[in-house]
């Protein structure tokens, strides 16, 4: 019997562990995809600012995502970098834009 059940269990195929993606990363990608920003710095004054060249509809994102790429510029100096540091910092635009919104209504 117990060979019985042994092999029954074995027979069991348990689905494979899926990481499950939180439902604002994918909104962010969206976003990102979608939105045209540029930081320049002031020579003068040494102070970077962002444009939205083309926004992702949301201001409250455009804002978030011009303070991400204000805090990337401090380090970033290459295209490659300051896309990578971007993309790093989805879960703290995540955060901030949750934090931006209203609870939801239940």
């Amino acid at each position: 019997m117990s060979l019985f059940l042994f092999a029954a269990l074995a027979a069991i195929q348990t689905p494979p562990i899926v990481e499950e993606v939180p439902e604002e990363i994918v909104v962010i990608g969206h976003r990102i995809r979608n939105i045209r920003a540029s930081t320049r710095t002031n020579r003068k004054t040494g102070e970077k600012t962002c444009r939205i060249r083309r926004s992702s509809g949301d201001k409250a994102f455009d804002r978030i995502f011009c303070d991400i790429m204000l805090d990337c510029a401090k380090t970033a100096t290459k295209i490659e970098e300051m896309t990578g540091c971007v993309r790093a910092g989805q879960p703290i635009m995540a955060q901030r834009m949750a934090a931006s919104r209203p609870p939801p209504v239940r």
